[in-house]
């Protein structure tokens, strides 16, 4: 005698089912990729939780509508797993902010740098699974039933099977939800795009507290005097004796350039930087481990706040090129990308430089002197930036004027392909190796070798220019680059580690060079947003009056402060450094490293120091009300030229 199958399981089991085949075939086709470690997998993993709860919940409650129910429930479904394909294979967070119709002009270039048959294949597979895949099997597995109920045991058997493994599956999405899920996990529901816009659109900022008074960040530093006594800081003022007063400056930020790996490579290989004399900043961080909102703290002075669009930016900001125009001295901005491929154009306009050149620009340059440009796509090789820069500078240098130069530069950015490397450097490989068959780490590594490359040529270049001031090179990163140095922790947005946070800042002259004597380095900690004020000094020779609450001139005697920094991911987590202390915490968790003890920050300590961990985190509060305050009522400054 046949039976009906039960309503649940045959729907829910087949649609299950296909989530887990179809992963299986994801997992099989990327297995053996180096980009693709374990803990994406896991990443996937956390996804099929979701779509298996949310579709058993669908069908349990609204089983009379179930085939459109199940329809329509493909459309948020899939378009998590694009997302969630994104994050993980293109290393791509979108927030709201990426999904903005103005924004989407890098989309192609994504799709350019990412797509492939395999991910081709692998998404339109999943798509046919989610939408035939619960019908083909329903199908299958009534077939197979019938044919069981010939023998009443097998057909019992069949459907207590059946129900066991709904049941599995349940618990399953269960566990990963709500039980395996610790904070920082990456398994946490957290890590779902699609959760992370949600909570963006409806979601009140739940990291900080408003019930609080706000306090500087000078008060804070008082109050912190409790855990760690720090006296006010006398020997950055040395920095006067190795650099010369109205000096011109040149700015590199490389871009996913963390302190440590960059070290590494330096010190493991012939390099120029590592050997040459130089004032180095061993623990400087950026504010926010994302490149526009690092290139906003150092141009403007202030860091990013949670869910501040780009449109919000420049609220209250004290703009670094505006101010230098202001006092006639020239500015320009170079960056080896185009325009509109993570960041927009307009973003760059707002800080008011003199000229902007991104790839298309420079290729134009080099046309106009009937040169040809050092290309790769819609991208120009790092050494060609370096021909513009230089030649832009030694432009102004002719005409006897003070220059500012900021280059951006874009070889170190995730995928790492070797085709970027220096030609020399390239020319190392072995023939015919592609960039599959060595390990990302490594390969970024090879292109932080390049950077160094780079270096070298600007600095011989800067040297030569004739210009009546002198020129020093200053050089920097946005951010750093994570390798799962922590768990879930990969490239750089979501996490406020040392691997994201923390980045080289080094400063060259030809006095340090010629008296190596004066190369000191500084373990002061010290943060982007006091470059806005320094590099004001070292331009103009006088005392900054960019220097505020947020931006340092570290040219002066300054006095401690924390340095905070956060990551944009979800509802966020900040970060707190205040001497060798550095607390993190999230909306539920709180740690707290030892930096010298334990500079890879694998030991927690908020136990055993719960006393320090609750202030810095009853701290990080005050100060994020100070800061919302601030912004809101400082309006931008603006600048008359003199």
């Amino acid at each position: 005698m046949n039976q009906p199958i039960p309503s649940i399981s045959a729907f829910v089991l087949p649609f299950a089912l296909c989530i887990l085949i179809g992963r299986c075939y994801l997992l099989f086709m990327l297995g053996n990729d180096p980009d693709f470690s374990a803990v994406q997998k896991f990443f996937y993993l956390s996804q099929d939780a979701i779509l298996i709860l949310l579709y058993l919940l669908l069908i349990w409650f609204m089983s009379p509508i179930r085939l459109w129910i199940h329809r329509l429930s493909i459309i948020p479904l899939y378009f998590n797993l694009l997302m969630v394909f994104a994050a993980s294979e293109a290393k791509l967070y979108l927030t709201l902010e990426e999904l903005k119709p103005s924004n989407w002009t890098g989309a192609g270039t994504l799709a350019k740098d990412y797509a492939s048959i395999d991910r081709v294949v692998i998404l339109l597979s999943s798509l046919l699974i989610y939408l035939y895949g619960p019908k083909v099997l329903r199908s299958f597995f009534s077939m197979i039933l019938r044919w069981f109920s010939k023998h009443q045991s097998f057909e019992k058997t069949a459907v207590l099977i059946k129900k066991s493994m709904v049941l599995c599956l349940f618990i399953y999405g269960l566990g990963i939800l709500f039980f395996l899920s610790p904070p920082f996990k990456v398994l946490h529901p957290q890590t779902q795009p699609l959760y992370d816009l949600f909570d963006q659109m409806f979601f009140k900022d739940a990291l900080f507290s408003d019930q609080v008074e706000p306090k500087s960040l000078d008060e804070i530093a008082t109050e912190l005097q409790k855990i760690e006594r720090r006296p006010a800081i006398d020997s950055l003022m040395n920095l006067r004796q190795a650099l010369p007063d109205g000096a011109n400056v040149v700015l590199v930020v490389l871009e996913s350039t963390g302190f440590a790996r960059f070290q590494k490579v330096l010190s493991e290989n012939p390099s120029f930087l590592g050997n040459q004399p130089k004032i180095t900043f061993e623990a400087h961080q950026t504010t926010v481990p994302h490149s526009a909102s690092s290139l906003h703290a150092i141009f403007c002075g202030r860091p990013r706040i949670p869910k501040e669009s780009f449109d919000e930016y420049l609220r209250a900001c004290r703009s670094l090129p505006a101010f230098l125009k202001s006092q006639n001295i020239q500015t320009a901005l170079f960056q080896s990308s185009y325009f509109g491929d993570w960041i927009p154009k307009s973003f760059f306009e707002n800080f008011g430089f003199h000229e902007i050149h991104d790839s298309q620009s420079m290729i134009q340059l080099a046309k106009q002197r009937n040169e040809e440009a050092a290309i790769s796509d819609q991208y120009v090789q790092e050494w060609q930036t370096v021909k513009e820069v230089l030649h832009w500078s030694k432009q102004k240098c002719n005409q006897n004027q003070k220059f500012f130069t900021a280059y951006y530069s874009w070889v170190a950015l995730a995928p790492y392909p070797l085709k970027h490397l220096s030609p020399h450097r390239y020319a190392q490989l072995p023939q015919g190796i592609k960039d599959e068959k060595i390990p990302p780490v490594q390969r970024y590594e090879q292109l932080l070798l390049t950077l160094d490359d780079q270096m070298r040529d600007l600095w011989e270049g800067i040297k030569a220019l004739p210009c009546q001031n002198e020129t020093i090179l200053v050089i920097t990163g946005d951010h750093g680059e994570a390798f799962d140095d922590h768990p879930g922790n990969l490239y750089h947005s979501a996490y406020p580690y040392q691997e994201n946070l923390h980045i080289p800042l080094m400063i060259l002259s030809k006095q340090i060079e010629n008296d190596p004597k004066l190369a000191m380095q500084i373990y002061e900690p010290t943060s982007h947003m006091d470059l806005n004020a320094t590099i004001a000094h070292l331009s103009t020779g006088k005392t900054s009056v960019l220097q505020s609450d947020f931006s340092r001139d570290l040219m002066e005697k300054i006095m401690p402060r924390p340095i905070f920094a956060l990551s944009m991911m979800n509802r966020g987590m900040v970060a707190m450094h205040w001497g060798n202390l550095k607390m993190i915490r999230n909306q539920t968790q709180t740690m707290i490293f030892d930096q010298y003890a334990d500079p890879l920050e694998k030991s927690d300590l908020s136990r055993s120091m719960q006393k320090q961990a609750n202030l810095m985190k009853q701290m990080s509060h005050h100060w994020m009300k100070y800061l919302k305050q601030e912004i809101a009522k400082r309006p931008q400054m603006s600048f008359q030229q003199q």
